[in-house]
Order: C-alpha cells, then structure tokens, then sequence
C-alpha cells in the first residue's frame, strides 16, 4: 500500500496520465463526487489483475468500479481498537490522532483525491467475474 504495489502479483500499480488504477466497491450513490476523500485500505491495482481482483475480493464482485486516482497519500491505519471495557472494535484511524495508540494496526489507509472513474475502459472487470 506504500509503495503503491498491486494487491493482486505485488508488481507496479497501473498508472497513466489520469493516476493510480484502483478497482473498488461501487459506492458512487454515496456521495457527489465519490470517490474522492475516500479512506481506503484496499491497494492499487495493474491493469492485467484487474479481473482478478475482482473475482478474488467478495467486496467487489458484481459491484466494483474502476478508478483512476490522480494522488492519494497514505494518511491513517486500520485495525482493532482497544477500549477499556468495551467491545473490540476494528476502526481507521488518521495519523496524529492519540487514539492510534490503541490500535492493533492491520493495514494502511490511504485517502484518495482528483479521481475520475475509467468505465469505458474497464466496463466488464465486475461483470466477467460473475
């Protein structure tokens, strides 16, 4: 996630003029101008595992979207949470927030901005792996 590797074979990322590929859930109805000020612990991906991402992450089959990040930076981690008396609880949480001393990190979180979905061309990656 760093160093902007594919989750797929662990070669470079895709990247064009546009930015970083990234396949993702398919949350467009969330909000204007998804996905950018996304937090995601999801790695970029190489245009040749696209399909495969897809097909390996049950998160993505048959509701994925491929997207083009023109900068992300890693801003936070993801893991368990430990509050005293309270259930365990994964959460993300950014850098510099103090709360990161009680988590057991699992992953890195990257925001992502200046993103442009890329459907033309990769308009099949969710519907082939069905």
């Amino acid at each position: 996630m760093r160093r902007l590797l594919c989750q797929v074979c662990g070669g470079s990322a895709d990247q064009d003029e546009r930015g970083t590929l990234w396949v993702l859930e398919d949350h467009r109805a969330d909000w204007d101008g998804w996905p950018n000020g996304l937090l995601t612990t999801h790695p970029p991906v190489c245009a040749p595992c696209a399909r495969e991402a897809v097909r390996s992450c049950p998160n993505l089959l048959g509701r994925s979207v491929a997207v083009r990040v023109g900068s992300s930076e890693v801003s936070g981690i993801y893991g368990v949470r430990y509050l005293p008396g309270s259930p365990l609880t994964p959460s993300v949480v950014e850098y510099g927030d103090p709360a990161g001393r009680w988590v057991l990190a699992s992953q890195l979180v990257r925001a992502l901005s200046d993103c442009t979905a890329v459907l033309d061309e990769f308009a099949d990656v969710s519907a082939r792996s069905q």
